[in-house]
């Protein structure tokens, strides 16, 4: 059997912990309660949308990840779909373009 790639593993860790890394005060889809900048969401993809989709293809439904922070990912993505339109809006107007580079 083949050993695991290491850096493959190093960066999924290290996107994991810039997710779990942002305050849960803050909203993961918008700039309420941020420190970044409303404009940034007019510009493109702020770095924490970025962040929030990489997590999503580590922890995200059908993936391996551990299942506490598969939980805890989908809660707090569900907690802010779910109450916020600003972070529904940028779900949908980032996600297409993310995973179509994600892919290559």
């Amino acid at each position: 059997m083949a050993a695991p790639n290491t850096a493959t593993q190093t960066d999924l860790a290290r996107r994991y912990e810039n997710f779990a890394a942002i305050p849960t005060t803050e909203h993961v889809m918008c700039s309420v309660n941020s420190s970044e900048p409303a404009a940034v969401y007019a510009e493109g993809p702020s770095p924490r949308i970025m962040t929030t989709f990489w997590a999503f293809t580590i922890l995200g439904p059908g993936t391996s990840g551990d299942g506490n922070s598969c939980r805890q990912y989908m809660q707090r993505v569900g907690d802010a779909l779910g109450s916020c339109q600003e972070c529904v809006t940028n779900w949908h107007r980032y996600r297409t373009a993310f995973l179509s580079k994600a892919a290559e």
